[in-house]
């Protein structure tokens, strides 16, 4: 038996004024970072600043540590799809010191702004 690769899904997305959306973001490497407090805090005061330039209704959303899913009435997402389509700068990653036994501490957090 042979087995051939599957092409690449080449997605088509309608976009309809006023229509119902549903959208997943992941972080990357699936990190779980998203429920951290500084992370709800940014994404809650982002939200009321981009419905002003792009006008949305959060019908449902769910926000987990290393994934977001929403839905969204709009009347133009392709706007919002290409404003948060680009990557943000990722969070630095843990420093751990480590000792001859170990682990022995987490010396930044997981957040930071530099």
């Amino acid at each position: 038996m042979m087995f051939f690769p599957l092409p690449v899904t080449n997605y088509r997305r309608l976009t309809i004024a006023g229509g119902t959306y549903l959208f997943t973001l992941v972080t990357h490497q699936r990190r779980p970072w998203l429920c951290h407090d500084t992370v709800r805090s940014a994404l809650r005061a982002a939200m009321p600043h981009v419905c002003l330039t792009y006008p949305f209704v959060i019908e449902a959303m769910i926000l987990l540590p290393n994934n977001l899913h929403c839905i969204w009435t709009a009347q133009a997402f392709a706007g919002i799809l290409a404003a948060i389509g680009t990557p943000a700068p990722m969070p630095k990653p843990r420093e751990i010191a480590r000792t001859s036994q170990g682990v022995q501490a987490v010396s930044t957090p997981l957040l930071s702004n530099g």
